[in-house]
């Protein structure tokens, strides 16, 4: 989807491009810029929408970084809610090796 946006952008602006750019730029030597006759059958392709890709400055890894911060803040939230759960239905007996509690506690992370 951002491919196309910038595709149909570069189509859009090509006017400008053509005008403000010297004619030696790099930017003439691709495939659009030097056969006219694509740039035109793009040019009437694109349509113009309020409906956008809004730039956010922010590298998607960033946001999954937080999401897993977050998640190993809640860590332990999370197994004592589990073992709330499991002793509340009797899973969890009073003599359970603590072995097998920590199994279970990888096993669900």
């Amino acid at each position: 989807e951002v491919l196309l946006y910038c595709l149909a952008s570069l189509v859009h602006h090509s006017n400008f491009l053509i005008d403000t750019l010297p004619a030696s730029h790099p930017i003439f030597n691709s495939y659009i810029f030097k056969n006219r006759a694509v740039l035109t059958q793009l040019n009437s392709m694109v349509e113009i929408s309020e409906d956008r890709i809004d730039a956010t400055g922010v590298p998607p890894h960033v946001s999954i970084l937080r999401e897993l911060r977050l998640l190993a803040s809640q860590k332990e939230d999370i197994l004592n809610g589990v073992q709330d759960i499991l002793a509340k239905h009797g899973a969890l007996a009073p003599h359970a090796p603590a072995y097998q509690l920590e199994q279970l506690e990888t096993r669900i992370l």
